[in-house]
């Protein structure tokens, strides 16, 4: 329903969201407090969507310093500890891997973002979907992308890149996959193993 609105006609309640979640950051988060703050603004002014030009950006970097001064989930957590239910990692590629905190309501948020991500490429209830990101080290695209295929109503194989491509060539072989989710680089690699396997990928 969102995404098929007028941009304009959508504003006024995409500006009440943003409100609240530009309350609670003040109230609930170290970090926003601080950089909100320097940058001039104030908790009780929430800006307007159609001009965002004094919010500061907030780089990777940034996050990763807050982590570091306040290990393990960093300055920018906006929860209590006890309400969480989900940690996740990047990762790590460019650096140390950052911890991602997920309360109940940001796993749900983070499935329905994700439903709505697959719907828009071409996924659809019933699918079988062959998810062969990584499932190890808590990455963020492992559980919480197989959660998306939950949410959106499709068979979902989880069987993971750490699978490796014999393993999951068999796997398709058993199951005949309409979907897939990976990295091009992967699925690529894949197709050129089946080849030399002698399947037609």
């Amino acid at each position: 329903e969102w995404e098929t609105q007028d941009w304009n006609a959508m504003l006024p309640a995409r500006q009440r969201v943003f409100e609240k979640q530009w309350a609670y950051l003040w109230q609930h988060s170290k970090y926003y407090r601080k950089t909100l703050s320097a940058a001039g603004l104030r908790a009780d002014r929430c800006p307007s969507l159609a001009d965002l030009s004094d919010v500061p950006f907030t780089w990777k970097d940034d996050f990763r310093a807050s982590q570091e001064r306040e290990p393990p989930f960093g300055e920018h957590l906006a929860a209590d500890r006890s309400s969480l239910r989900q940690i996740q990692t990047s990762s790590g590629t460019t650096g140390r891997p950052m911890a991602i905190a997920f309360t109940a309501a940001d796993a749900e948020a983070s499935s329905e973002i994700l439903r709505r991500g697959y719907v828009s490429i071409g996924f659809r209830p019933g699918d079988t979907v062959l998810h062969a990101f990584s499932m190890s080290r808590a990455w963020i695209g492992g559980l919480c992308m197989v959660e998306g295929y939950l949410r959106m109503g499709a068979i979902v194989l989880p069987i993971g890149a750490e699978a490796g491509r014999d393993k999951i060539l068999e796997t398709m072989q058993m199951f005949h996959p309409n979907c897939i989710g990976a990295t091009p680089g992967f699925l690529l690699n894949l197709g050129f193993r089946a080849q030399e396997l002698g399947i037609d990928p």
